[in-house]
């Protein structure tokens, strides 16, 4: 039997929308589509490194399947609205489609997360999320993101870590059973392999 490679579906917020890439045109300018809102179930997150204008510069990739597709959502390291963002999909029930938007205010763009029909809220306050300082280096002003990516990186570590307890879930018998440790029996230690 053949089976047909699908490729990933990179998806980016953008003025109020959700960018689908498509690819290039004949001049190599990137074709994007815009939707309201992409939907599935969170399956990974991940830091992607790459080079821009000769800069090194992180973004994360958060892979949402919904049937037979798989999009891969791109965000900026370390902005307001990946904080955001995060700050909601740890409230989410991630064994459940989330329908992922966003829209604008105030000339920026928001995170919008909504399952069973409702918005996902976010897990912490305003006064519980560290913020970007402005230091000065030098005579250059710059923002200073540690304490802000210090507590997203915490922020993510427990979503993984709730993407793991429901990947852990089987089929056996027409029910949902959640795995808590291996499947150990007595035959398991005489089979070849």
């Amino acid at each position: 039997m053949l089976e047909m490679y699908k490729a990933n579906i990179y998806v980016k917020p953008r003025d109020g929308k959700m960018l689908v890439y498509r690819g290039k045109n004949s001049n190599g300018e990137a074709i994007n589509e815009s939707f309201d809102r992409v939907s599935g179930i969170v399956k990974e997150i991940s830091i992607r490194e790459s080079e821009w204008n000769g800069e090194q510069i992180k973004s994360w990739n958060i892979k949402i399947v919904d049937g037979e597709e798989t999009y891969i959502l791109t965000l900026g390291y370390s902005n307001g609205f990946t904080r955001g963002f995060f700050n909601s999909l740890i409230s989410a029930d991630l064994s459940k489609p989330i329908k992922f938007g966003c829209y604008v205010k105030n000339e920026y763009n928001c995170p919008s997360l909504i399952q069973n029909e409702g918005i996902v809220r976010w897990k912490y306050g305003v006064d519980q999320m560290p913020k970007t300082e402005k230091v000065k280096i030098g005579t250059k002003e710059v923002i200073d993101d540690t304490k802000a990516v210090e507590w997203m990186l915490k922020v993510v570590d427990e979503i993984q870590a709730n993407i793991k307890n429901f990947e852990a879930v089987e089929i056996f018998g027409g029910e949902e059973v959640k795995k808590t440790e291996e499947f150990k029996s007595e035959e398991s230690d005489i089979l070849p392999f």
